[in-house]
């Protein structure tokens, strides 16, 4: 109902479903993971020795591998929905039961136990991290009701007896992390004497010296008296971490403690944009390095060896291999966006879009033109409209992030909105992003179409064809306003040399219309005499007859493509009677002049056909 306000829906599970392809595959990608690092959880045995049940000497594993996973991406593309979505799907797999992947899923949960999220964003900089993640643990301990702790005091710190409670070993383990990383001995220093300081200072350096073997023994012991359970077998513990990213003060902090105590029996799903975390590493190995200089700014050979350490440091922590990257959603998908099944699609919300006039002339006579209307496009909730609208560049205004797509979708629900309106400030903001860095260049901007898509460099910089397919879908969506923002006009390229009888467009739309149409007539031709030029004179009189009947088309034609010599003559010679026009004149004698003999037609029933009588005075 227009006017209606509805709340945005933040980021939760949702069904696999209404995840998108890209969300799919990260699905599917995670959960390799994790099987993986479940297949490795009975072959992760130390090869030190045992002392009191804790292995002694440097900490190496036959077969240590990365523990972490990235879902990478941009704000708003849905990692925190993907996270979610796979950890519901992963606790109560019984809800995929229709879906393939329910063997999957539910053999995976029961190797998997499910830690509380740990949000990056809400965590205060000055948090214990694995301070963090043991009570974590705790709370997950609390909740299956593992062994409880023995009804005797005992002394944290300095224990009476090495009793086989789980719960204890664990309380034994966070007072160790408190002491060794939130204690206050240095703000005490001064105040003790050096013999008390001493003693205070050795111990808490015994204390970090364990921290690594005791959290490894500790996950261990909890798997294996997990595995007594017959809803487990064994174990391995799972970390999600949220908004990675959004706490720069400790996140490299977090990788790093990450590395530094790694289990068998954890892993870590993290979510977090790579490119912020690859500038939050690069400034942290940055200051670092400006602090070992006594602040001497770095030259620039020194900070490009600092930020390819800092690159390497981040590929230690998080493996290439192990990323999973969620990129803009595609413009058929944000089409049939819909908040909730019973909601109508994105695209029923646009309902209609009117463009700008525009204008065709025939190649190399730009004097004869025809100025069209303003294009209305009408969406349809079905699958042919919106693949046929993803076709074209101007589409691209909706290859966004998820919660852009979102937004959108709510503001089309206020009242009297423009829906044109709306996508012009889109564009207008992506044009603005594309040639960030460039605004002087605008002049500079060079645009051509190849067979791999549209090619646009500015300056220098090629931006790449996704990039450049979003700058000419945005170009022609902005329209005359752009024009007036200053923006150079659209300037398609011709489709064929100029003795070719052709059409030439003032809009990016106009050639890919000429393009798609092009590639279905040529399929009605298939097998027929002097192909080639059959269906280039059709799907160019088609364009033709209907900018002079003043019903233009963007999606598909009002009339069928002639497909044979005899129904195109027909066409020819009805478009001539009926508009007695000089672009009809000329476009008359071009096609006609097919039929000498430099340009290759070789059938006489095409230059029968193309035989048109004269034009009536």
């Amino acid at each position: 109902m227009a006017g209606q306000r509805r709340l945005r829906l933040e980021a939760r599970p949702v069904p696999l479903n209404q995840l998108d392809e890209r969300q799919r595959n990260g699905f599917h990608q995670v959960l390799a993971f994790l099987e993986a690092a479940v297949s490795e959880v009975p072959q992760q045995v130390s090869t030190n020795v045992a002392v009191n049940g804790l292995p002694t000497g440097p900490f190496l594993t036959q077969a240590r591998s990365s523990r972490t996973v990235l879902v990478s991406g941009g704000r708003g593309t849905g990692k925190t929905t993907l996270l979610t979505t796979l950890i519901r799907a992963l606790v109560q797999p019984e809800e995929l039961r229709k879906e393939v992947v329910y063997g999957q899923v539910s053999e995976l949960s029961k190797r998997l136990v499910w830690l509380e999220t740990l949000d990056m964003e809400a965590l205060d900089p000055s948090a214990n991290l694995l301070g963090a993640v043991l009570a974590r643990l705790e709370n997950t301990m609390g909740a299956m009701s593992v062994e409880p702790l023995a009804d005797e005091t005992l002394s944290l710190v300095h224990p009476k007896s090495a009793l086989p409670d789980i719960r204890l070993e664990l309380a034994r383990l966070q007072t160790s992390v408190a002491l060794s990383f939130a204690g206050n001995l240095k703000d005490r220093g001064a105040s003790l004497d050096q013999d008390t300081y001493a003693i205070e200072a050795r111990r808490t350096e015994r204390e970090r010296l364990s921290i690594n073997r005791r959290f490894c023994q500790v996950l261990q012991n909890l798997s294996a008296q997990l595995d007594r359970k017959p809803e487990y077998q064994s174990p391995l513990f799972v970390l999600p971490v949220d908004d990675m990213d959004l706490n720069p003060a400790i996140s490299v902090q977090l990788l790093e403690l990450l590395r530094a105590v790694q289990s068998p029996h954890l892993i870590v799903v993290m979510a977090a944009d790579l490119a912020l975390l690859t500038t939050i590493m690069r400034l942290k190995y940055r200051g670092d390095m400006l602090r070992l200089s006594c602040n001497v700014p770095l030259d620039t050979p020194v900070r490009d060896q600092v930020d390819e350490l800092a690159d390497n440091a981040l590929t230690k922590h998080l493996p290439v291999a192990q990323r999973v990257v969620l990129d803009l959603v595609e413009p058929a998908w944000a089409l049939r966006y819909r908040p909730e099944p019973d909601l109508p699609s994105l695209a029923a919300k646009l309902g209609h879009l009117r463009f700008d006039a525009s204008t065709l002339s025939l190649m190399g006579r730009t004097s004869e033109a025809i100025t069209l209307p303003g294009l209305e496009v009408r969406f349809a909730d079905d699958e042919e409209t919106i693949a046929r609208v993803s076709g074209y560049s101007w589409s691209y205004v909706l290859r966004a992030p998820i919660r852009q797509i979102s937004d959108l979708y709510l503001s089309l629900e206020e009242e009297n909105v423009d829906p044109l309106a709306l996508l012009r400030r889109r564009a207008k903001d992506r044009i603005r992003d594309l040639s960030q860095g460039f605004e002087g260049m605008r002049q500079e901007i060079f645009i051509d179409h190849w067979p791999g898509g549209w090619r646009v460099i500015m300056g220098s910089r090629h931006l790449g064809p996704r990039r450049s397919r979003a700058y000419i879908g945005c170009v022609d969506i902005m329209g005359n306003e752009g024009l007036r923002d200053g923006h150079p006009p659209a300037n398609p390229p011709v489709l064929r040399d100029a003795s070719w009888p052709g059409l030439t467009f003032s809009t990016y739309w106009g050639y890919e219309r000429t393009v798609m149409w092009l590639a279905e007539s040529e399929r009605l031709w298939v097998g027929k005499p002097d192909a080639q030029f059959g269906s280039w004179i059709a799907v160019m009189t088609t364009i033709l007859q209907e900018a002079l009947d003043s019903k233009p088309s963007l999606l598909v034609p009002h009339q069928k493509f002639r497909s044979t010599w005899p129904t195109l003559r027909k066409q020819l010679i009805d478009l001539q009677n009926k508009h007695s026009v000089p672009i009809v004149r000329i476009w008359r004698e071009r096609v006609m002049g097919l039929r000498e003999s430099d340009k290759g037609m070789a059938g006489s029933a095409a230059k029968t056909a193309l035989n048109l009588p004269p034009i009536e005075p």
